[in-house]
């Protein structure tokens, strides 16, 4: 069995602004066994307005030196499966109710739920590692104009 320095991280967080409820998870790397450091690969965010809506995440190492990482999210009338992969030549893909997500175009993805079962996304090429800490990143992504306009779309599933 080959040995090797690595660990990897998934990290589930929820962000409250007004009446809208975000369930989301950050997949990432230590910096290095020891490091309290991770290095953000893509954070994944879902519109549930539901504070008590199911997720579930595995990440693993097995396949090192890549990262991956699965999982799902249960919102009302509607479930989203995912299954994440970044590559060591920083190559990274989302794959999430069979739309294809290219990392390199932005490693931020939200998720917003439509009425008829369907969703709209944002991709945003932003992450928690450009901030000092995730409550930063957390206003700047809830700050944000696209964001801002699609939380107040009638057609998001409540």
């Amino acid at each position: 069995m080959a040995e090797y320095d690595y660990a990897v991280a998934s990290t589930p967080f929820v962000i409250e602004k007004d009446s809208s409820i975000f369930k989301g998870v950050r997949i990432g790397e230590y910096e290095n066994p020891e490091s309290d450091k991770i290095i953000e690969k893509l954070t994944l965010l879902i519109l549930t307005n539901d504070r008590d809506a199911e997720e579930t995440t595995l990440v693993d190492s097995r396949n090192y030196p890549y990262l991956t990482a699965q999982g799902t999210f249960k919102v009302k009338d509607n479930e989203f499966d995912w299954v994440f992969s970044a590559s060591p030549d920083g190559f990274s893909t989302l794959l999430l109710n069979m739309k294809l997500f290219d990392i390199r175009f932005g490693e931020t993805i939200i998720i917003y739920p439509q009425k008829d079962k369907s969703f709209i996304y944002e991709q945003i090429k932003d992450s928690p590692n450009n901030y000092e800490n995730f409550e930063s990143f957390e206003k700047s992504i809830m700050n944000n104009p696209k964001v801002k306009q699609q939380l107040t779309s009638k057609k998001n599933r409540k």
